[in-house]
């Protein structure tokens, strides 16, 4: 017989039995502390007293459930089902405590007439918040048959540049169902057409704008007209 096999094998045997009895004694040790952690930039949406409650709304006794008893999945799709909420972690650390890691959607317009809320980049409608009031562009709708995305990419498109972002104040469309925007400076109204050249137009456009601001020439125009082809058509007032 060889012993030093006999020895391995025992040896085996006790690290495993000890691994087996601390997994058990960790799956039951209950919930120690709940820790919020908001991933990213935070709009001043909702706080963590909002997704706290979610999470007892969803586990009542949460803190006093053992580890094993914990459904992970269910409270992050739970919290993801927030409006202001765009991804959601829930994790467990070996000392017990409950990790909650999200991620809040980015406003970028907010919608007014018809609806009130907020939308991001992707289109999505959020509700106004009671948290914060937030200084964004506004989208009037009324006259609009597109999709919301469309505006929310034209929205993103602004968001993203600085100067665009300082200049722009709303969002719509005409009554031809084309998309336009609107100036902080004299108010201008700005036909973009479609998306189609978006980048291309909107540069022309920008071209024009100082060229009209280096001339004193600003205050004269009332609409830009950027959906005919290649060309910037300033109507005077």
């Amino acid at each position: 017989m060889n012993w030093d096999n006999v020895k391995l094998v025992v040896a085996i045997g006790c690290l495993a039995s000890l691994m087996i009895v601390s997994v058990i004694r960790n799956q039951a040790r209950q919930i120690s502390d709940i820790e919020i952690n908001i991933k990213g930039e935070s709009y001043g949406l909702l706080d963590h007293e909002t997704v706290d409650k979610l999470l007892i709304l969803r586990e009542p006794e949460l803190n006093k459930k053992a580890k094993v008893g914990v459904d992970l999945k269910l409270l992050e799709k739970a919290i993801e089902r927030i409006s202001y909420i765009k991804s959601a972690q829930v994790f467990l650390s070996i000392s017990g405590v409950l990790h909650v890691e999200f991620e809040e959607r980015e406003p970028i317009a907010r919608l007014f007439g018809g609806e009130e809320g907020y939308v991001d980049a992707s289109g999505f409608k959020m509700p106004l918040s009671p948290q914060s009031a937030l200084r964004l562009p506004l989208v009037d709708l009324s006259d609009c048959k597109r999709d919301l995305a469309d505006i929310a990419q034209l929205a993103s498109y602004v968001h993203e540049d600085a100067n665009l972002k300082k200049m722009v104040t709303a969002f719509g469309c005409d009554t031809q169902g084309r998309l336009t925007f609107q100036t902080r400076v004299w108010n201008h109204k700005v036909i973009l057409g479609d998306l189609d050249n978006m980048s291309y137009k909107i540069k022309k456009f920008l071209a024009f704008y100082h060229r009209a601001h280096e001339t004193d020439q600003l205050s004269a125009y009332q609409t830009v007209n950027l959906a005919t082809g290649n060309q910037v058509v300033g109507i005077k007032i």
